[in-house]
């Protein structure tokens, strides 16, 4: 259970998305696990990002499954922890999670195929 869930808007716009991740990113401690939830109309927070005591940002306008601008905003936050993520990873799957290793290496565990 997340010790404290901060949301953005809710909108499902990219930039104000990738906007409150910059603006918020402080109220995590290390980033431990990123989870891509399949997206639901009734919970559009799709992209989770959780720390190490629990906390965690969802993040509705950074998607994917498929090209588009959200899919391109969940790879610049991918990349800040697994420099050498792809689109092609990110438009292939429509859910993933993304985890740290023992040794501080982010690893990428595909879920469900687009």
């Amino acid at each position: 259970m997340p010790r404290n869930v901060y949301k953005d808007d809710g909108s499902g716009t990219t930039e104000r998305s990738l906007k409150y991740w910059k603006n918020q990113r402080y109220r995590l401690g290390q980033v431990v696990e990123i989870e891509m939830r399949n997206y639901n109309t009734s919970r559009p927070h799709s992209l989770r990002i959780k720390d190490n005591n629990g906390n965690e940002i969802w993040l509705s306008g950074c998607v994917s499954g498929f090209g588009g601008t959200g899919p391109h905003g969940t790879l610049k936050i991918l990349q800040e922890f697994r420099p050498k993520t792809s689109i092609y990873e990110i438009a292939r799957c429509i859910s993933f999670k993304v985890k740290r290793d023992s040794l501080g290496h982010f690893r990428f565990y595909p879920g469900e195929q687009a």
